[in-house]
């Protein structure tokens, strides 16, 4: 989940209520890098995925740990790529 992404799940709170949770997962969680080779791995997915350069980031960087991708976004929920598995917040 990126930081956008929890501003806009807060969007109806205050700014001071979703910083807080921003703080919380990052003593939660390990922020990596854009590394070389996972642009290069954004690069491919963009290549066959209708998404944005963001989104497929967020994917490569999701399928390198092997862990779940969590978000509200319409495009990465339908995407349907194989080996990634998909935590839909918007419930679709």
């Amino acid at each position: 989940m990126s930081v956008p992404d929890i501003r806009g799940t807060h969007r109806r709170a205050d700014r001071r209520t979703a910083d807080g949770v921003i703080s919380q997962l990052r003593a939660d969680v390990d922020l990596v890098d854009a590394t070389g080779s996972r642009a290069l791995a954004a690069a491919a997915i963009r290549a066959s995925h209708r998404m944005s350069y963001a989104d497929c980031f967020a994917v490569a960087t999701a399928m390198e740990f092997g862990v779940p991708l969590i978000t509200r976004d319409a495009e990465i929920a339908s995407a349907g790529i194989l080996g990634l598995e998909v935590i839909d917040l918007a419930g679709r």
